[in-house]
């Protein structure tokens, strides 16, 4: 029995409340808020849980870690799109982070072809989605879904991105962190 004098605060605790944080800001509409949250629960290491390791119970805190890690980056790339301007480049980096831990993971790319539009660089937003449209077809022999299709049709057309939409299509659903 471990006995620890005062306040104690567990860091993977903190990052799982830190982006249900993140992610209730962006939907209240305080992107400067949702940012500061999601670098927040990004400041624990979620990458390296119990590296040596092995077995279910190990397994399945990883798979949580990720998909903390994974709603951080692209809540931070959606904070940084609604704030336009100087946050874009942190936008971009979040939504390439995001696409490089989880390569099929759509909303993330629909993230940086918005990221790409909204810096005034049409042709970049249609090249992530040919990226996209290339990784889907040669692994899965399947097409991008409606989401991305908007965006990359929209861009095509040379339409103006619409007002910015709640965070809850942009954020994944969430799923309870028995942590």
């Amino acid at each position: 029995r471990l006995r620890l004098q005062g306040e104690v605060t567990v860091d993977i605790e903190s990052s799982a409340a830190a982006i249900l944080a993140a992610e209730q800001a962006l939907e209240a509409g305080d992107p400067s808020l949702a940012a500061v949250k999601a670098r927040e629960a990004l400041s624990t290491d979620l990458q390296t849980f119990l590296p040596d390791a092995e077995g279910g119970w190990a397994a399945e805190q990883r798979r949580e870690l990720d998909t903390i890690r994974l709603r951080s980056l692209e809540t931070l790339a959606e904070a940084g799109l609604r704030q336009g301007g100087r946050e874009l480049g942190a936008a971009e980096q979040a939504a390439r982070a995001a696409i490089a831990a989880a390569p099929f993971r759509e909303s993330a790319h629909r993230l940086l072809m918005e990221v790409h539009e909204a810096a005034g660089n049409p042709a970049e937003a249609l090249r992530a989605f040919e990226e996209l449209r290339s990784l889907l077809r040669e692994e899965l022999g399947t097409t991008p879904g409606p989401a991305a299709m908007s965006v990359f049709e929209r861009v095509l057309r040379g339409e103006p991105p619409p007002a910015r939409r709640p965070a809850t299509s942009a954020a994944p659903a969430r799923a309870s962190m028995g942590l």
